[in-house]
């Protein structure tokens, strides 16, 4: 699964929406650490503060507030999007690239772990590696959380 074109899709989104409640919602829920990209990263860092100091979100205050390497990419990460309709399925595909990257680092780690392993420390690297191996987490539920007022219409219908 590659992150970048998700990652990509998102900070167009989120550069396109502006300060509005997608944009907030997925700054609530997605860590900066979630973006691979470390320019896109940096975009993203910026719109989080920028959200944090109630400034205005666009093309020209997302790069000025990038490093100088990351400046010139802002306009054409930007000029990619098309529509920013999918921002919430773009976030949630950033997270699970995230997710998938976190477990392979853990998965990496307790094969490193496993190798070092003797008679003597069998016991305890079991047990460090199970306990790593139980942190690994996946979202697999393909239902993203939807406001109360988006699903009124749909209520009403049903009632």
């Amino acid at each position: 699964m590659e992150s970048l074109e998700f990652e990509e899709l998102l900070a167009a989104a989120m550069i396109a929406k502006g300060d509005h409640i997608d944009t907030r919602d997925i700054v609530g829920k997605l860590p900066v650490e979630a973006f691979a990209n470390h320019h896109l990263r940096a975009m993203y860092r910026v719109i989080v503060r920028l959200l944090d100091q109630v400034e205005p979100i666009d093309i020209f205050t997302v790069k000025h507030g990038v490093p100088e390497d990351t400046a010139g990419l802002v306009l054409e990460v930007a000029r990619r999007s098309s529509s920013a309709s999918n921002i919430k399925v773009w976030a949630k595909k950033v997270r699970q690239c995230w997710m998938v990257r976190q477990a392979k680092e853990k998965l990496n780690s307790a094969l490193e772990s496993l190798s070092g392993i003797n008679t003597h420390n069998i016991n305890d690297v079991l047990t460090e590696v199970s306990g790593e191996l139980s942190k690994i987490q996946f979202e697999t539920n393909d239902r993203l959380p939807r406001r109360i007022g988006d699903m009124m219409t749909d209520y009403m219908d049903v009632l």
